[in-house]
């Protein structure tokens, strides 16, 4: 099971609250070629949903979750501000 660091399920938090998203939206990680990346979308039965504070706010498909196994995402501030890392 994926395990995410509290800065990171509040950070997706905070994308959400911050894109005015409806009730049952979730930031969910997709794979893009070899590259991890962030998308908007629905969960799947078979997906993983990884809360902040009892609100689901990322939700990783099983396969996924296989690409990431032994990575922790995490929260970091950029000169951009706050973004999601895989470490």
């Amino acid at each position: 099971m994926l395990t995410v660091t509290d800065a990171a399920s509040a950070h997706c938090a905070h994308m959400l609250d911050d894109a005015d998203a409806p009730d049952g939206a979730y930031v969910r990680i997709v794979v893009e070629g070899d590259d991890p990346a962030l998308a908007s979308g629905q969960p799947d039965e078979d997906d993983a949903l990884l809360k902040h504070q009892d609100r689901a706010v990322l939700v990783v498909a099983k396969v996924v979750q296989a690409f990431l196994e032994g990575v922790t995402p995490d929260c970091e501030q950029s000169p951009e501000g706050p973004r999601l890392t895989l470490a």
